[in-house]
């Protein structure tokens, strides 16, 4: 019984992404999965430019925005940012700007039913949600396989490399 999930948070230590259950109130033993970027994650990407789905087609007015299969891309987070290059024989810092493309990968198998920021959207924290996927038990317990709660994942950041754009 998955009872035990419910409103907990469970994080995936390779893509730096949270993960939230929820029984769906309209559909009959379906789920609901939230998934959003860990501090962590954010730590890995600079100045949002864009977010994109890359899954079916999106429609804002509450219908079905496409199936995604677990493991497969969900989302592109495109963004830009300025890293240091070198310095010269004075200590004089150059720096460089930098665009890269952080893709989200589903970690359920199901029905994407909230695309939940305008792609627009030049910020994101770590409480935001990215995307609502109508799902089942099975892929439930399949991701669960992949995922850690909070003390392990937060252990594990301790111990990694910190992101590009770490503040520390």
């Amino acid at each position: 019984m998955l009872t035990r999930i419910v409103g907990r948070h469970f994080f995936s230590p390779k893509e730096h992404v949270w993960f939230k259950a929820m029984k769906h109130r309209n559909i009959k033993g379906g789920w609901i999965v939230s998934l959003g970027l860990t501090e962590r994650g954010i730590e890995d990407i600079g100045d949002i430019e864009c977010i994109e789905p890359m899954f079916g087609t999106v429609k804002f007015d509450g219908k079905d925005l496409g199936e995604v299969k677990m493991g497969e891309p969900l989302l592109s987070v495109k963004w830009d940012g300025m890293t240091q290059n070198a310095a010269d024989e004075l200590y004089h810092t150059s720096w460089e700007m930098i665009s890269g493309e952080k893709v989200l990968s589903s970690l359920v198998s199901g029905i994407v039913e909230k695309f939940c920021v305008d792609p627009l959207h030049q910020e994101i924290d770590p409480h935001d949600v990215l995307v609502e996927i109508a799902t089942d038990e099975h892929s439930i317990r399949s991701a669960l396989k992949e995922l850690v709660e909070e003390d392990e994942y937060l252990e594990n950041v301790k111990q990694a490399e910190r992101g590009k754009f770490s503040d520390t």
